[in-house]
């Protein structure tokens, strides 16, 4: 299976699910605090696309496992790398209050994944174990400059 083929099959499932997810779409930001773990296409495709700004967020937030911002995130709260996202930035949806995604709510709940499925589907597909994926903030942390030209 291909990455695009692997996509399509993540956002198939949430294409299904979208009546009753509770993300408010563009600028909803709940999913995108903690730990993104990415294979290595995932990080063929985003490679090319990361700034200096992004690098040097992402080296703020490195070793930080828990409520960090993702350094892909723009000053809006949109995904500078949307179209390329990680299949489980595809994967993660809530259809629980999206108040409780957000870090320093009040018993913050994990955004629901009824999409494991098909990201565990998309990864075998793939060939990808846990063990290939990476963070994405290290991964972003450690490109140097002659990486980012």
């Amino acid at each position: 299976m291909t990455l695009p083929e692997a996509r399509t099959l993540v956002d198939a499932y949430t294409a299904r699910v979208r009546p009753s997810l509770s993300c408010r779409g563009p600028g909803c930001y709940g999913c995108c605090h903690g730990p993104i773990y990415i294979g290595p296409a995932e990080w063929a495709a985003i490679k090319p696309k990361v700034t200096r700004t992004q690098r040097n967020a992402a080296r703020l937030v490195a070793g930080r496992m828990e409520d960090y911002r993702c350094p892909m995130l723009g000053a809006d709260n949109r995904c500078e790398v949307y179209d390329d996202r990680p299949l489980v930035c595809r994967s993660f949806n809530s259809t629980a209050s999206v108040t409780a995604c957000y870090p320093g709510a009040p018993g913050r709940a994990k955004p629901e994944s009824g999409s494991r499925a098909a990201l565990r589907e998309a990864h075998d597909g793939m060939g990808v174990a846990f063990a290939d994926c990476a963070e994405l903030a290290w991964r972003l942390a450690e490109l140097t400059d002659v990486d980012l030209a």
